[in-house]
């Protein structure tokens, strides 16, 4: 919840009463990396992706600076290039195939030239690495922590 409390510029709020939602978990996950040789191509997928209306469960964006912050502590082949989105949607089988073909197709049209699917949970889990290791180690390296 501290994202939810606590804003930029060391702004903070008080949570006098929350609602909280159980929820199945879901019976898909699709995870997948698409790179870019620019962040204009990675910000223009994003923006197009929420446009058409597909609500990911997760959709982060790394440039080039954060992409090598991460592999720096992670080692995990992570493409060095421009920027990278990583992109997960959740929800029944048939549903998660249609929407990541149309994800897909957004992310090359908006110039992403490699786009990999990560193929079974411990590929999906590693592509999620990298993430936590950017929101801990990664800014370090950046001077931002």
């Amino acid at each position: 919840m501290v994202g939810a409390v606590v804003g930029a510029e060391g702004t903070a709020g008080i949570v006098t009463r929350a609602t909280l939602r159980i929820l199945r978990e879901p019976e898909a996950h699709r995870t997948m990396l698409a790179v870019f040789a620019d962040v204009e191509g990675a910000t223009r997928a994003v923006s197009t992706i929420i446009a058409s209306g597909i609500v990911p469960g997760a959709i982060e964006m790394m440039d080039a600076l954060s992409i090598e912050s991460s592999e720096k502590s992670a080692k995990a082949g992570f493409p060095m290039r421009g920027a990278a989105l990583l992109v997960e949607l959740d929800g029944s089988e048939r549903e998660c195939d249609a929407r990541f073909e149309e994800v897909t197709r957004i992310c090359e049209r908006n110039g992403s030239d490699d786009v990999r699917v990560a193929q079974d949970e411990d590929e999906r889990q590693r592509a999620c690495v990298l993430l936590d290791v950017l929101r801990t180690d990664g800014f370090r390296d950046r001077g931002e922590r």
